[in-house]
């Protein structure tokens, strides 16, 4: 079965992704480390392929991704298990629900 990603995630509580080590840090981010456990879990749900289309994401069951915005060498921005350095790259603000960025203080005066 295909999932959008943002649905699938909504699927569950939020405390148990963070106990699940799918989502990290005080932003609620996904990352490189969180594929292991985010496809175990797709694994589980009998989900085939969590898809991202409005992004050109996706990550397969098995470990295999893609992502236009990976820092990866490869040249069509694509991996699997063995090299998720980048898969989450510049998307979570897209993908992920649960992400909560930092406020952007650049424009804040500052203090003399």
């Amino acid at each position: 079965m295909e999932v959008e990603i943002r649905e699938f995630l909504r699927q569950f509580r939020f405390e148990d992704l963070i106990s699940r080590k799918i989502l990290f840090g005080p932003d609620c981010r996904l990352d490189g480390k969180s594929v292991k456990p985010l496809t175990q879990l797709m694994s589980e749900s009998d989900v085939v392929l969590l898809t991202a289309a409005d992004q050109h994401w996706f990550l397969n069951v098995n470990g295999s991704w893609e992502s236009p915005t990976s820092r990866s060498r490869t040249k069509n921005r694509r991996g699997d298990l063995n090299n998720v350095r980048g898969i989450f790259n510049n998307q979570n603000q897209f993908i992920n629900p649960f992400f909560q960025p930092k406020p952007d203080r650049s424009s804040e005066p500052t203090i003399e």
